[in-house]
């Protein structure tokens, strides 16, 4: 007797496990259409990132369908994300697959270690505090207008989630791919100390580790 379950749910439903690897080095499951090129991407992304981090993550879903990654921006109308935490568990990311790059693979595993990190409470309390009141809802408002405020990117300024996330993205970028990335030209870097307490701040609670935060360090100081 076979039995057909049909399950309806809101919002991030489980993708078919067409083709599932699974890697006991970092014990994570990589759920979706799944070639060797995306299997080697996300993996030598996830070598940058601190044990910890990489360890946070338990699967990775990609996904084709863009009307699962759409969300409404304000009264502006409608945006198409390239990735965002699965809504039905805290340790899952899904990404768009034909988006699939390192940038994305280091800016989704890093929420899913800030939700999961154990002193997170405190860790927000202590970012907020050095950001200061820098968190807007129109932030698209600020695409076309250079970093400051201690931010690197324009949607740094949606909410300290984003901005953590935005941080270690460019700080990854910087160290293993593009060296010559506009945000540490930022005239800012030195004047303004929230950048630099920021590093540390990421340093402290594990987003960054000891290696990279010593060849950060000096652009800041």
């Amino acid at each position: 007797v076979v039995l057909l379950l049909l399950m309806v749910l809101v919002g991030c439903v489980a993708v078919p496990p067409v083709d599932v690897v699974q890697e006991k080095q970092h014990k994570l499951k990589i759920r979706g259409e799944v070639s060797d090129e995306k299997r080697t991407c996300i993996f030598d992304a996830l070598s940058f990132l601190p044990e910890k981090v990489r360890q946070s993550v338990e699967e990775i879903h990609l996904r084709k369908d863009i009307e699962h990654f759409t969300y409404l921006y304000l009264d502006k109308g409608w945006r198409i994300a390239r990735g965002h935490n699965c809504t039905y568990g805290g340790r899952k990311v899904c990404l768009r697959s034909e988006e699939l790059d390192y940038k994305l693979v280091w800016h989704e595993v890093t929420h899913v270690y800030n939700l999961t990190l154990k002193d997170r409470d405190k860790f927000l309390e202590e970012w907020a505090k050095i950001a200061g009141d820098v968190y807007v809802p129109n932030y698209e408002n600020w695409y076309w207008i250079d970093a400051s405020d201690g931010l690197f990117t324009w949607y740094s300024r949606k909410n300290v989630i984003e901005d953590v996330a935005e941080w270690v993205e460019e700080c990854l970028d910087y160290l293993h791919l593009n060296p010559k990335t506009t945000v540490f030209t930022n005239k800012h870097l030195k004047t303004d100390n929230r950048y630099r307490q920021k590093l540390a701040c990421l340093h402290k609670y594990g987003f960054i580790d000891e290696s990279d935060y010593k060849k950060l360090k000096p652009l800041f100081e």
